[in-house]
């Protein structure tokens, strides 16, 4: 079984990204969407629409002083101070206090999407259902911790909430309508009485914004339609496809690779493209 990270300087206080072995703690710990092919009966009445944006799926980990991102697989990507509590050494902390989110990591703009979140100040949420877990998030993000959406010394990566809809035919046509700050990746729909569950679930639903006509049966604007690949045709089709692909080159060449072979291997394709740890099923 492998270790716990616990040495800092296993990753870089710079902003580079820094690929290490994966820890016990931090592997396979993100709630994963299904796609969304059956439509829900209570669909606009229990669910919550979240516009996903472009990047890399991270988990962040804020504690003694120092802030951590890692990705699905438990690999430590970033090491920097935040405005998290005890994500840096500049104000006092407690050894036992940490936070823990699921974010959305966009390089480009060095900001975290927050797209939900763990624990606060070692105040667990994962037991408490999604709308109580959305507002605790907005309520401490935004107005306890406001300084974390602001670049600074000692917060040297942005976090930010993203915006929720209704399921409804409205909601779902005022999510694709809206302006973002960031490019969309997809949509996500999550139950409102689930907890945070490792691993994939059916509560959370998963569509591409160009599948909403097709699945749900609303407009979806020019903007997301022009994104449709031309071999597209429908979902199930595409599932199955998806199924069959072979492994990417990236896979195959790390057959038969040493540990720090692969290591460099990954971090080659990390720093290539965010698209190995993007939002999706």
């Amino acid at each position: 079984m492998e270790k716990e990270i616990t040495n800092e300087s296993q990753c870089s206080e710079a902003m580079e990204v820094d690929v290490k072995r994966p820890g016990q703690h931090y592997k396979n710990q993100l709630m994963l969407s299904e796609w969304l092919v059956d439509v829900p009966a209570d669909l606009t009445e229990e669910w919550i629409l979240v516009p996903c944006p472009v990047g890399r799926r991270n988990l962040v980990v804020a504690g003694k002083g120092v802030t951590r991102s890692y990705s699905k697989n438990g690999y430590c990507m970033l090491t920097f101070p935040s405005a998290l509590p005890s994500g840096n050494k500049s104000v006092a902390f407690k050894d036992s206090d940490y936070t823990l989110l699921d974010c959305i990591y966009s390089e480009v703009s060095r900001t975290f999407y927050v797209l939900d979140i763990m624990s606060w100040k070692t105040h667990p949420v994962v037991d408490s259902e999604t709308e109580f877990r959305f507002y605790w998030l907005k309520t401490k993000l935004e107005e306890e911790c406001p300084s974390a959406a602001i670049y600074s010394k000692t917060n040297k990566n942005k976090f930010v909430t993203l915006p929720t809809f209704s399921c409804t035919p409205e909601g779902v046509t005022a999510a694709l309508d809206a302006e973002y700050p960031f490019q969309v990746d997809g949509l996500l729909f999550y139950h409102k009485r689930t907890h945070y569950t490792f691993g994939s679930t059916p509560l959370v639903g998963w569509l591409k914004p160009y599948m909403v006509q097709e699945i749900l049966g609303i407009s979806v604007p020019s903007k997301y339609m022009t994104e449709k690949p031309s071999s597209y045709s429908n979902l199930p089709q595409h599932i199955s496809s998806e199924s069959h692909k072979p492994k990417s080159k990236g896979q195959q060449e790390c057959q038969g690779m040493s540990r720090e072979d692969k290591k460099a291997q990954l971090k080659r394709e990390t720093n290539s493209s965010g698209d190995a740890e993007a939002m999706h099923v």
